[in-house]
């Protein structure tokens, strides 16, 4: 039986958002990693975050982190060093939480994960 794979999910999810909401003058990509391939790669940093935003010069880091799951000692200690070197990281459980993070660093989106209010 295969293991089942939430991060996998959420990751693809959150990229299905970026696609759409990001402004065009955004860079975002995925970190390859954890898959023991990509780990096996001289130079690799094993605690990297998933995904990687660069926005009016500034990097934005999100790990993306199943319902229960936790950061590792690596990941941890990674995440400390990009915010000594001037990144903001941030850990995100959900599409609706990556959104928070990138209305928080003002980033201008140009769609939601939120259904339109209708006015009654």
């Amino acid at each position: 039986m295969k293991r089942q794979q939430p991060e996998r999910a959420l990751q693809k999810a959150v990229f299905d958002f970026l696609k759409i909401a990001m402004p065009a003058e955004a860079f975002f990509s995925a970190i390859p990693g954890g898959d023991r391939q990509m780990t096996l790669t001289p130079g690799y940093v094993a605690g990297l975050p998933d995904v990687l935003i660069i926005f009016k010069r500034t990097p934005l880091l999100i790990e993306l982190k199943a319902p229960k799951g936790r950061l590792s000692e690596s990941q941890r200690d990674v995440h400390a060093a990009l915010e000594r070197a001037g990144a903001i990281v941030a850990t995100a459980r959900s599409v609706e939480q990556v959104e928070i993070i990138l209305t928080l660093c003002n980033i201008p989106l140009h769609a939601t994960t939120q259904p339109s209010k209708v006015a009654a």
